[in-house]
């Protein structure tokens, strides 16, 4: 009976997920954090529906040039955790929630946890064979060494990704 019930609540929540998906303001018409209700929502859903993969996909699309951008990096914060440790079976959500933290906790002067984050999302990328990701953890650690002074390690670490975004372009 308790299968039947965690069933019937599972689909439930995925059925709430698929609402607010529907009654999404178009992306041009986002504005505010209000304007992101629904997604906020939606995502809440997703995860007490345990469909991990799809909250990671919706916060990508509200996460860098909406949220970030408006600083609200708590809620981003909260967000993110909500996904740590979900998405292992999932590597390229995994690296885009590592990364997405790792922002976070930069821009709120949380320098170590950045570092640990983006070295994480880094490993990651280079275990699945993910140039794209590799290249962007390269650009965000240099960042983080830039931050705090490494000049020389945040040049060598630009200068990798840059030279295989690069390599990717002319692919």
């Amino acid at each position: 009976m308790s299968e039947q019930v965690a069933y019937s609540r599972r689909t439930l929540e995925l059925r709430a997920a698929e609402y607010y998906a529907s009654i999404r303001k178009p992306e041009g018409e986002w504005k505010s954090i209000d304007d992101l209700l629904p997604q906020r929502l939606e995502f809440a859903h997703l995860i007490h529906s345990a469909a991990y993969p799809q909250a990671s996909e919706l916060l990508r699309t509200i996460d860098y040039d909406y949220m970030h951008r408006w600083r609200y990096y708590e809620q981003l914060e909260e967000l993110h955790t909500q996904l740590r440790g979900r998405l292992d079976d999932y590597p390229a959500h995994h690296g885009d929630n590592l990364d997405g933290l790792g922002r976070v906790r930069f821009v709120q002067g949380a320098i170590p946890e950045a570092l640990s984050l983006h070295e994480k999302a880094l490993k990651l990328a280079r275990t699945h064979h993910d140039r794209y990701r590799e290249s962007c953890e390269l650009e965000r650690l240099g960042a983080v060494y830039l931050r705090i002074d490494q000049l020389e390690k945040a040049l060598i670490l630009q200068t990798q990704a840059l030279a295989i975004s690069q390599a990717e372009t002319y692919r």
